[in-house]
């Protein structure tokens, strides 16, 4: 199986009311919510503890998900 991280950005707005910095120029504000769903089978996932007691959706993976933050130029 395949991991998934889907984001959902809620809010984008410049960043210090849309101030340049230096050769960056300006930055924006995304805030939103991140999905993950991943395979509780997949190698990467073996130093998750616990992960096969976690609820599998219906395709088999633990679903969960994050809001997150991003300040990017």
């Amino acid at each position: 199986m395949t991991n998934r991280i889907d984001l959902h950005v809620a809010e984008r707005v410049p960043f210090a009311g849309g101030q340049a910095f230096g050769d960056a120029g300006p930055y924006e504000r995304l805030r939103g919510r991140a999905h993950f769903a991943v395979d509780p089978l997949a190698p990467a996932q073996a130093g998750v503890t616990d992960i096969r007691h976690a609820q599998l959706s219906g395709a088999g993976m633990v679903e969960f998900s994050a809001e997150f933050f991003i300040f990017r130029p």
